[in-house]
């Protein structure tokens, strides 16, 4: 059980009626044919949060049959990001619902629609979670667990507005043994969202991205995305670093990580 991190982009939204934004290229998430929605998966059927924006972003909903049916209407994402486009503003109205993730029906699509009130690009960052409570309480950090903080670095090009796939330099090298990954920042000029691609595939968890300055973990106390506060992220040990793919707004060539880690009990 983990989460996962979506995408969705599209250049020159122009509705005040809410429309479905495109998808990006998942290589986890199937698309629809139109290219406007994810087919919601067996085992990552939790909405557990969202973030908007976009210059002239004026509303955000989570659209998919079930909600529909449940509730009568779409749910909907509030605030949204409209102070800086195209990079991570000073503060994240990033929607929460990881402790309590709104359920969704295996195999429906799920798309993300917005209203504008203008021309602007809109990008959408969705997480997914495979249990109904939280990944915090499904895969927890246990109490004793020493979570120490590993910097790396990658001189990846980005493509612009597609996940990026980087593979890592250590600061300083593992000791032998097995690690578990508990949180992330990831940086770079003009990154929206982050994840993680750990060797063997799967569910790709992640966070919102940063740059050298701004973040969900800039302020106090640390944000959902570090040391541990959206549960055990999964495993990997000293000869098998995970990848992190970057989702950047242009074509950045400097990537900064910081990985939250722990090293396994019982391990060397």
């Amino acid at each position: 059980m983990v989460f996962h991190v979506a995408e969705y982009y599209q250049a020159a939204v122009n509705s005040t009626t809410f429309v479905a934004v495109n998808t990006v290229t998942d290589q986890v998430l199937t698309q629809n044919t139109a290219g406007n929605a994810y087919q919601v998966p067996s085992g990552l059927n939790y909405l557990a949060g969202a973030y908007g924006d976009g210059a002239d972003l004026t509303g955000f909903q989570i659209q998919t049959p079930s909600l529909l049916q449940k509730l009568g209407f779409y749910h909907s994402i509030e605030p949204v990001d409209n102070t800086a486009a195209a990079v991570i503003s000073t503060s994240i109205p990033f929607t929460d619902m990881f402790d309590h993730p709104l359920s969704l029906a295996v195999a429906e699509n799920l798309q993300a629609a917005v209203t504008t009130s203008g021309s602007s690009t809109v990008w959408l960052t969705v997480f997914l979670e495979s249990s109904p409570m939280g990944n915090k309480l499904a895969n927890p950090v246990p109490a004793n667990a020493q979570v120490e903080t590993i910097l790396a670095t990658s001189s990846t090009t980005l493509t612009a507005h597609a996940w990026s796939l980087c593979t890592l330099t250590l600061a300083q090298q593992l000791q032998a043994g097995t690690y578990a990954l508990v949180g992330m920042r990831a940086e770079s000029a003009k990154c929206l969202a982050a994840r993680v691609a750990f060797a063997g595939g799967g569910f790709r968890p992640g966070c919102i991205g940063a740059n050298s300055v701004y973040g969900m973990d800039s302020g106090a106390p640390p944000g959902r995305f570090r040391y541990g506060n959206s549960g055990v992220w999964g495993y990997f040990n000293n000869q098998t670093i995970p990848q992190i793919e970057f989702f950047s707004s242009a074509a950045d060539t400097s990537e900064t990580v910081f990985l939250d880690v722990y090293q396994v009990a019982g391990t060397a």
